[in-house]
């Protein structure tokens, strides 16, 4: 039973009061500090339907909070099996996660990556995945840190009365690799209060520190045979305050 150091790169909403938490695995040696592997906890088969991490997953000591940066000593269990998801680790439930410090944001440019494409099989800037969907083609990882161009956010409030249904969309859109996309925006520390200001039509908004921010972005859990490409954590190069 592993304990894994990882800095925190996403901490978003999932399926209420679920949330997805998943950061890069920090590697101690003789050599001194290097990173390691894309980690994601999750829930233990069977306490969370698609995963998620409740409440009793991410217990802290001293309850503090989980921020993006923040490194923590996590206890897992073991490593999933899951193709689509290759980073799920089953987290440990009755014992805390240890904060052990922040990484400084001045060190964000090394954990840039560079995948040829955020996942595309046959359609540029898609917005999902198939399950069967070729490894070779959509590429080993469910997880990237990337930065992207011409970064902006689309709100709208959306209506369905056929079931009484109202939601708000926040969704990312960015160029990467020559190619547009559009994610929806998990990521609910990102400007909060846009989705209180989501009205039926919809609203650009442009963050002050533009482009100079990282995206954590992810694939889903598998919903109805595919997984869905996500926006996981805007992270700004410097401070920002929303």
């Amino acid at each position: 039973m592993p304990n894994k150091t990882i800095v925190i790169l996403a901490n978003s909403v999932k399926k209420k009061p679920g949330r997805c938490i998943a950061g890069r695995e920090v590697v101690i040696s003789g050599k001194g500090v290097s990173l390691g592997e894309w980690i994601r906890p999750v829930s233990p088969d069977g306490e969370a339907k698609e995963g998620e991490l409740l409440a009793v997953h991410h217990r802290t000591i001293k309850n503090v909070a989980i921020d993006v940066l923040d490194i923590f000593e996590v206890p897992l269990a073991r490593q999933r099996t899951d193709l689509g998801q290759p980073e799920n680790w089953d987290v440990i439930t009755d014992v805390p996660w240890k904060r052990l410090g922040t990484l400084k944001r001045k060190s964000l440019p090394k954990l840039v990556e560079s995948p040829p494409h955020l996942w595309d099989i046959d359609i540029p800037g898609d917005r999902r995945v198939h399950v069967d969907a070729p490894i070779g083609k959509r590429g080993r990882s469910s997880l990237a840190l990337i930065q992207p161009s011409n970064f902006r956010a689309l709100v709208q409030r959306e209506q369905r009365p056929w079931n009484n249904y109202e939601s708000t969309k926040v969704r990312g859109a960015f160029s990467y690799a020559g190619r547009n996309y559009s994610l929806d925006i998990t990521d609910d520390s990102f400007v909060p209060q846009l989705r209180a200001q989501a009205t039926a039509l919809q609203i650009e908004y442009r963050p002050p520190f533009g482009d100079k921010c990282l995206l954590c972005v992810s694939l889903s859990a598998p919903f109805n045979g595919y997984h869905y490409k996500l926006i996981a954590a805007v992270i700004p190069l410097e401070e920002h305050t929303p």
